[in-house]
């Protein structure tokens, strides 16, 4: 889990820091406002497979998983990431014990939020050592 998060926080970082890459390849998530579960994965074919294929790929190598952890790992991260962007925050949901989350990503995806909260998919600690996290804000009824 630590192995993708690192990777995805810079690599996720760059394609918003770099003009280039958020113009002509990031820029096509962000289309998304709202953000909403199939949305997860709506991204440039570059991104696909910097982001989420090489990811997948350096986490599975260096943590030396079996094929059986691998495919049980990434069909989780997949489930928590489209879930994260489902825009949906139910307190019954497994996915949701983690800090990054569904309310922490849609800040993210907000135009307040576009410079944070680039964590993704499991923890916050590259946002909050890096100095990009945007807390959440609950408001209660």
């Amino acid at each position: 889990m630590v192995i993708l998060d690192t990777h995805q926080y810079f690599f996720h970082r760059w394609f918003h820091t770099n003009k280039f890459l958020y113009k002509h390849v990031h820029s096509h998530h962000h289309r998304l406002y709202v953000t909403y579960a199939f949305g997860a994965l709506y991204n440039h074919w570059l991104e696909g497979i910097t982001l989420d294929t090489i990811g997948g790929a350096v986490a599975f190598y260096f943590s030396g998983m079996s094929v059986r952890e691998g495919m049980f790992f990434f069909s989780f991260s997949t489930m928590k990431t489209v879930d994260d962007h489902s825009g949906y925050s139910f307190p019954w949901d497994p996915f949701q014990i983690f800090s990054n989350n569904a309310a922490y990503h849609d800040i993210h995806h907000q135009p307040k939020g576009i410079k944070s909260n680039f964590s993704q998919p499991y923890f916050t600690f590259w946002d909050r050592l890096l100095g990009t996290y945007s807390p959440v804000e609950v408001k209660k009824d």
